[in-house]
């Protein structure tokens, strides 16, 4: 009898070690949980890379693009020969000079959208209504709200 009663303590007293080992490995099991989502084992990361350049590199080399920026050349002057003088219809300095004041003007303009949206964006983020430019150029063009005017008389 004394021997069943050890048995079933020891066995007893075994189960209780299992569970309170278990239990004091929560903390280190979710740590290592936690270090698992946000750092990556040695190796993933170059698998990965990997993994991206021959998905991409296919992808650049079968579409060359550096011909669009580099591969064109320069403009010049039109001109043509009437009545056996050399007359310069187009000269390429000025198409040259109005394309540039023309991409400035469009870096401007899509600067200031990218202002615009930005602003609107935190707008809306505390829950105020947003800027729009089609609203400045009523109120300006219409003199203002009609509704104030009219109650002022």
């Amino acid at each position: 009898m004394k021997k069943i009663g050890k048995t079933i303590f020891g066995a007893f007293v075994d189960t209780l070690q299992n569970i309170i080992d278990g239990i004091l490995a929560i903390p280190k099991a979710v740590g290592e949980f936690i270090k698992n989502l946000f750092v990556p084992k040695d190796g993933e990361m170059d698998k990965a890379l990997n993994k991206l350049k021959s998905a991409f590199g296919g992808l650049l080399y079968s579409y060359e693009l550096t011909s669009l920026a580099t591969g064109s050349k320069e403009f010049g002057d039109i001109t043509c020969t009437l009545y056996g003088k050399k007359v310069t219809i187009l000269d390429a300095s000025l198409v040259l000079k109005g394309v540039g004041f023309f991409r400035s003007i469009i870096r401007g303009f899509i600067a200031l959208l990218l202002v615009l949206f930005n602003v609107n964006q935190f707008l809306g983020f505390i829950g105020q209504p947003a800027i729009s430019i089609v609203g400045g150029i009523r109120a300006m063009t219409q003199g203002g709200d009609k509704s104030e005017t009219a109650k002022g008389d």
